[in-house]
């Protein structure tokens, strides 16, 4: 165990000295003879920032894979905009999440470019069998442990220690770091892994699919570890280079050195290369001896898959883990806590676990964000009592604005040293807001569709902005909540979102099985109508995306837009690729054919207005209007944006529009401004300012103070609204609005002239 003296003699000022101007990190190429192999291999170390200027000396990390290069090559797949694990290790430091530390990527294969032999760490039975480049004597456990290390130490300022020391890997790179790590414990404090080519424990062991000779990775793919481990396979030589016949064959003493050390293991989601399930196997082993695994989730993303891209994401983490394992960093905690997109208002609350590396007590004393959108639950002070003690507590995530909100949870800790833990917590609120009385929504194609409004009277089309999905080939209002809602199609299935009706971001609702999905509508009670460009009608449950077909498909006729009459209740269709107007009727799924607009080409989107109106859009982007009766379509004007696809506007009576962007300015003081204009017909707009978050209620009262409406009645944000009132078969006269938030209550006074 290092001292308190020594983390803030030595370690810390070097994780503190990236503040000033340094020379920058470097990569070099380097070659040494090799007594264990007879010949020369080449390895590549990164040198931290101000490497030559410097005299201290540094921690190390061995980053194994095949070749020497390929933790580094750019161009690797999965790789994009010039990353590679010197970039990882840069832009961690520049975070102050890791300090200087050198890293080294040695050989570890023959010298062709497709690794047409990996030594696996292993003194090779057979060198022989394969001639190969680079491979000499065989003896490659040897050559890192005799040639490599000693080699490093003395080259470069290293801190030719255990406890400064580190092995990774990828792939056959993981199978060497936690085998090389397991046969000399002596050696290592911190282990890596990603997706390692494990061996599965006991190779013939006949619950495993392809055990024995038909294993797909150790025994089929001759003759590739032919030189290694012989043909055929010499098994009891395998086992004693398996992780994990190490860890199930190992003693009290050998599993007490195992337990001083720190392990990371992840790995993809599935099978994709057959390493999954030996990983999976091989946590398993870890657990029954006791021993930890530094990630709780080992999946290191949910779409995590066998390529360099996700071997940086896991370095991304293991170089921090391996900087903590050095500076004797006591508690264990997730790096980030990810909660991606909630809804303004609304809470997500996540589960992580802590646990203690130390032999001693570790105290939790307390929790804390910078932001109020972010809170710890857990009775504090507690105390993980020993090696391997947990604490599981919970991070809920509440949005108050609409933008991303990142921050971090800092765990203060107090034990043999006190010491502070950061947990990166992120997340983006979106505030969903409700559709404005008398707005056209409509939106486009593309990769990346943008939602818009379109001027009623000229078609005209303003952005609001971009959705963040792809091409949207339904809209429509939801009749209670006045959200906008959207669906994104598949061959098989169909994407169901809620759009931010102020700034267009998507949020997944559902997935509804049935695919290429094109209109949508509402009905009343909130239950939703679809089509689909295949002839299909539907109704959908919103909340979980459920779908019901109704009647069977109507021959000849395939759907694009659909929207709901809110006079007659009837419901409108347009033809996928043809001049064509329908109706359905919605206990059936039957079409009857209404029409032709005679205006060319197609309508992907129609909408109906509160009075009635049928409105739509052409495949040539114009905004029309549409004869409910003989189905002839008159242009209102050009939308000036190309690939126009859905329409959607407000049916209801109900006349109360909130500008939510108003919100995001913030407010000092709780004000209630005059209503404008004043006096009004048709409509006026009310705007009020809050200080702080609370329950706020607009209601709007005649002069006997009988409530007439309630505009407002939910939880918003500190900041400014402004809400449009337009009152329906309401007299000419002086009306009252009242404005509670909290404790606060101001009325004013507004005249209707009509």
């Amino acid at each position: 165990m290092k001292s308190a003296t020594f983390l803030r003699t030595f370690l810390l000022p070097i994780l503190l000295s990236h503040a000033a101007l340094a020379q920058p990190s470097r990569i070099e190429k380097r070659s040494f003879f090799s007594n264990a192999l007879g010949l020369s291999k080449n390895y590549y170390v990164y040198l931290p920032e101000g490497y030559d200027t410097s005299t201290e000396r540094y921690p190390v990390a061995y980053f194994l894979r095949g070749h020497e290069f390929e933790w580094l090559d750019p161009a690797l797949p999965g790789r994009a905009g010039g990353r590679n694990l010197k970039t990882v290790a840069d832009d961690l430091f520049r975070a102050g999440q890791i300090g200087k530390m050198i890293i080294v990527c040695p050989s570890t294969a023959s010298e062709d470019y497709n690794n047409s032999v990996h030594s696996c760490g292993v003194n090779m039975l057979k060198p022989n069998l394969r001639a190969a480049q680079g491979i000499g004597t065989g003896r490659f456990e040897d050559y890192f442990v005799q040639d490599l290390i000693p080699h490093i130490d003395a080259t470069w300022r290293t801190l030719a220690d255990r406890e400064y020391r580190a092995i990774d890997g990828f792939s056959l790179g993981g199978y060497n770091s936690t085998m090389l790590s397991l046969r000399h414990p002596d050696l290592f404090i911190s282990v890596g892994s990603y997706d390692g080519t494990i061996m599965w424990y006991n190779l013939d062991d006949p619950r495993r699919p392809g055990a024995g000779p038909d294993d797909p990775i150790w025994f089929s793919r001759e003759p590739y570890f032919d030189p290694v481990f012989d043909n055929p396979r010499n098994v009891p030589y395998m086992l004693l280079h398996s992780a994990s016949n190490i860890l199930r064959a190992a003693d009290a003493n050998q599993l007490d050195d195992f337990r001083a050390m720190r392990f990371h293991l992840s790995m993809t989601f599935a099978d994709n290369v057959g390493n999954h399930s030996n990983n999976r196997q091989l946590l398993n082993i870890f657990a029954e001896q006791g021993i930890r695994n530094s990630f709780s989730n080992p999946v290191i993303a949910a779409d995590a898959v066998h390529n360099y891209g996700f071997a940086d994401m896991h370095a991304a983490t293991t170089l921090v883990r391996h900087w903590q394992a050095f500076v004797g960093h006591k508690l264990n905690a997730p790096l980030l806590a990810n909660f991606g997109v909630v809804t303004v208002g609304v809470s997500d609350t996540t589960e992580l676990l802590l646990f203690n590396y130390d032999a001693a007590p570790l105290t939790v004393s307390s929790m804390n964000t910078n932001s109020t959108d972010y809170r710890a639950i857990t009775p504090l002070p507690a105390t993980l009592s020993g090696r391997y003690d947990t604490l599981s507590f919970k991070i809920v995530f509440e949005p108050s604005i609409h933008r991303a909100l990142n921050d971090t949870m800092v765990i203060n800790t107090s034990g043999s040293e006190n010491q502070t833990t950061r947990i990166a917590v992120q997340g983006r609120g979106l505030l969903l807001g409700q559709a404005r009385v008398g707005a056209v929504y409509a939106t486009n194609s593309g990769g990346a569709s943008q939602l818009f409004s379109l001027d009623r009277q000229s078609g005209a089309a303003t952005s609001i902005g971009a959705t963040g999905v792809g091409a949207l080939r339904g809209l429509a209002i939801h009749p209670k909540t006045k959200e906008l809602y959207a669906t994104w199609q598949g061959l098989s299935t169909t994407n169901l979102y809620r759009l931010s009706s102020p700034y267009g971001d998507a949020l997944l609702l559902a997935i509804i099985p049935a695919g290429q999905i094109r209109g949508i509508a509402f009905q009343a009670d909130g239950s939703l109508f679809a089509v689909s460009a295949t002839g299909r009608f539907y109704k959908i449950t919103p909340s979980t995306g459920e779908a019901n077909q109704i009647g069977s498909i109507t021959s000849g006729v395939l759907y694009s837009g659909l929207s709901l009459n809110p006079k007659t209740g009837k419901l409108y269709a347009s033809h996928v690729a043809q001049d064509r107007i329908y109706t359905i009727n919605p206990n059936t799924g039957v079409a009857t054919l209404v029409g032709s607009t005679g205006l060319g080409g197609y309508n992907p989107a129609l909408a109906f207005g509160p009075d009635g109106t049928l409105y739509g859009i052409t495949s040539t982007n114009n905004f029309i209007r549409i004869d409910t009766s003989t189905a002839a379509g008159t242009v209102i004007g050009p939308i000036g944006v190309t690939g126009m696809l859905t329409l959607a506007l407000r049916t209801d009576s109900t006349t109360v529009s909130v500008d939510e962007r108003e919100s995001m300015a913030i407010a000092h003081t709780y004000q209630l401004h005059q209503n404008y204009p004043n006096p009004f017909n048709p409509s006026t707009t009310i705007r009020y300012a809050l200080p702080h978050a609370g329950l706020v209620t607009l209601k709007i009262f005649n002069v006997r103070g009988q409530e007439l409406a309630t505009l407002v009645h939910e939880k918003q944000s500190a900041g400014e609204y402004a809400i449009s009132w337009r009152p329906e078969g309401l007299p000419s006269g002086l009306y009252l609005y009242r404005l509670q938030a909290g404790d606060w209550v101001e009325t004013k006074k507004m005249i209707l002239a009509k």
